[in-house]
């Protein structure tokens, strides 16, 4: 981004060369894997040290992806190839966390096009 002289700041991408796109793909990408990774870590501390806290977080956890996969229709499916396939928690806690994974990336990329678009749109009426 460069300094138009006027205080302003021109069109152009961020400093080090990314475009905004990027960066909002690669800041998708880094919190929905951070989700993924502290669901895998929760899980794994709550069967070597279960605590009331930790056991209400990984509730927590489960409550947006298992919403996404009830609206989805997706839900009953896993319950049961839980219960009738032996599909372990480990499973299922990966398959929610990828569920977050796509929900958290999905609203950080339509968050940083809202963005986009309201700049480009206040640029394009600085311009005028």
């Amino acid at each position: 981004m460069t300094d138009g002289g006027d205080g302003g700041v021109e069109q152009g991408e961020p400093s080090g060369g990314v475009s905004w796109r990027e960066l909002v793909v690669g800041n998708a990408y880094a919190l929905s894997l951070l989700y993924l990774v502290a669901g895998l870590v929760m899980e794994s501390v709550r069967r070597v040290a279960p605590r009331p806290a930790l056991e209400a977080a990984v509730r927590r956890l489960d409550d947006l992806p298992g919403a996404v996969l009830h609206l989805l229709g997706l839900l009953p499916y896993l319950q049961r190839a839980q219960v009738y396939e032996g599909w372990g928690t480990w499973t299922v806690r990966v398959v929610f966390g990828l569920t977050t994974m796509a929900v958290i990336f999905l609203l950080a990329v339509a968050g940083g096009l809202a963005l986009g678009g309201a700049r480009w749109v206040l640029l394009r009426l600085r311009t005028r």
